[in-house]
């Protein structure tokens, strides 16, 4: 028999239990699912006999009864319990101490430090402290304290903040608290698309399976990491000010004990943000509220590739250590996102994040044909829309096969393909030779990205591909098989940013939750409550 908790399972709903008493009640409820009748129990009771025939209406009715129960069932095993929450004035004592901690010197004797070494699961106590501080406006205080208490006994670079410390999960619980809203905008409309296409990105050969197109995926793979490394980067405006503020301090304290290490800080921040959230956000987006529903198989395999990517070119940024070729076969990916361009754009977005202060220009290497991969920070609505990448071509003609291929044997046409954040042109060479950036251009074609609704590759001809319209269709042939991945790989990133910007969720992301701070304080002081005797053996000690 299995065990959910009724908050997991939306397809079930249960009243909660609240008790009429004086102190604040809140009630959970435990579902166990089995089978047992799915109607209510008026559904499986007619009405009593009256003594006389039953009539026409009412068989029917019981037959439809008949037929109704036998769709499904299932058994329920419930139970709940009741916390016992107690009127804010009955927490006062209890909160004073807490903010007095902070204060307490030397603070390895403070309430809060003292806690830590009760022998309990840390995020017991991490997530209602975190809240508590929130409420009383000392959070950057409260992880500054944590954090110093941490370095103080850690010495080795090599596993700065991996363990389950105290620093540790109250970092991790206020990004997940804070952070939900921020997490949603930035990476939901892409988990959606990758829902949606359900594309194979396997790559690896011992997990190919018989018909599976290797090229394809890869081209799969390279886009949605590109997007995916995107939606991070340009992210850094959207973060929530308590977030950066925290950031913040992190790399003030990590500045004090390793002085002069840039590269240290960068790395604690991106052992938090790349990997505890970002990262972790994509590979399970169920955990973090991005979908209802668990992922397919495939679509799992993509965001556990994605997510991968993403953590090591984190750590080859920010570490200056060259990427490892553990899996060979990841690195034709690794390599397209750990160019100068993308390690600038990681380093720029880590650095933006961690200061206080809002910058009024948002950091971008928009500009360069290579800084397409990175599509940082740049609005559809510019004025000037930015070329993103520029190129000669080959048009080939759209028709049947024979009259195709006689009409592109005879007609070479030359083309200098243009693509910007919101368009794919293409015009007529005037005159051939001339590479000055002046020659005089003749316009052929334009597709906007918002019509573009494939790009494929074509197997009937040498290094070619389409670029599809509901309408209209153009193909064009690269001068290399990597000129035409390339080509292939920005327009369908540019294409699905589009797609993903059109669809964006209302932005709030800087939106704090509420903190019930009765409940929080219920938590520690039942906390304390269970270790009572401890925390008494410990005072009789020191008397």
């Amino acid at each position: 028999m299995s065990w959910y908790s009724v908050k997991s399972r939306s397809t079930l709903t249960v009243p909660s239990i609240t008790a009429q008493t004086t102190p604040k009640k809140t009630s959970t409820t435990t579902v166990t699912t089995g089978t047992a009748s799915s109607k209510s129990s008026t559904a499986s009771s007619s009405a009593s006999s009256t003594g006389s025939a039953p009539d026409s209406d009412s068989l029917r009715k019981k037959s439809k009864q008949s037929d109704e129960r036998q769709v499904g069932e299932m058994r329920l095993r419930l139970w709940y319990s009741l916390d016992e929450v107690l009127p804010l004035c009955h927490y006062e004592q209890l909160y004073t101490a807490l903010i007095a901690s902070l204060n307490q010197q030397p603070h390895s004797t403070s309430m809060v430090t003292l806690m830590q070494a009760l022998n309990i699961d840390m995020e017991t106590i991490a997530r209602p402290l975190m809240k508590i501080f929130i409420h009383a406006k000392q959070i950057r205080t409260f992880f500054r304290l944590t954090c110093v208490d941490y370095l103080s006994g850690c010495h080795d670079v090599n596993t700065l903040f991996r363990s389950q410390s105290m620093c540790s999960k109250v970092m991790y619980e206020l990004m997940k608290f804070v952070g939900q809203e921020y997490l949603k905008v930035s990476l939901k409309p892409l988990i959606d698309l990758i829902y949606a296409e359900r594309r194979c990105c396997e790559i690896d050969p011992s997990k190919l399976k018989p018909g599976d197109m290797v090229d394809q995926n890869l081209r799969n793979i390279m886009v949605y990491a590109e997007l995916a490394f995107s939606r991070v980067v340009d992210s850094w405006h959207r973060c929530p000010q308590m977030l950066c503020e925290v950031f913040s301090e992190l790399r003030s304290v990590v500045s004090e004990f390793f002085p002069g290490r840039e590269d240290i800080g960068r790395l604690a921040l991106s052992s938090f943000l790349i990997m505890r959230f970002f990262a972790a956000a994509i590979l399970n987006p169920k955990l973090y509220g991005l979908r209802k529903e668990a992922p397919e198989a495939n679509v799992s395999r993509t965001l556990v590739l994605i997510s991968k990517v993403l953590q090591r070119l984190a750590n080859c940024v920010v570490s200056q250590n060259p990427l490892t070729t553990k899996e060979q076969w990841l690195t034709p990916v690794l390599e397209r996102l750990s160019d100068e361009e993308h390690k600038k754009a990681m380093i720029t977005f880590l650095d933006s994040v961690s200061h206080c202060e809002e910058v009024e220009n948002p950091p971008s290497s928009s500009g360069s044909e290579k800084s397409t991969t990175t599509g940082l920070s740049s609005q559809l609505t510019a004025e000037a829309p930015i070329l993103l990448k520029t190129g000669y071509m080959v048009e080939r003609r759209a028709g049947s096969d024979k009259k195709r291929s006689f009409k592109n044997f005879i007609h070479q046409k030359r083309r200098y393909v243009t693509l910007t954040e919101t368009e794919l042109s293409w015009q007529k060479v005037k005159e051939a030779g001339s590479t000055d950036g002046k020659i005089p251009l003749e316009p052929k074609g334009i597709f906007t990205l918002a019509e573009i609704t494939s790009v494929s590759p074509l197997t009937d001809s040498k290094h070619s591909f389409c670029v599809a319209t509901a309408v209209a269709e153009v193909h064009f042939q690269a001068s290399s098989l990597s000129e035409m991945n390339e080509w292939m790989i920005v327009i369908q990133k540019q294409q699905r940013r589009h797609m993903m910007l059109a669809s964006r969720p209302y932005n709030q992301a800087d939106r704090i939750p509420e903190v019930d701070l009765e409940r929080e304080l219920a938590l520690i002081h039942n906390t304390l409550q269970k270790n009572i005797d401890k925390l008494c053996g410990w005072k009789e000690s020191l008397e």
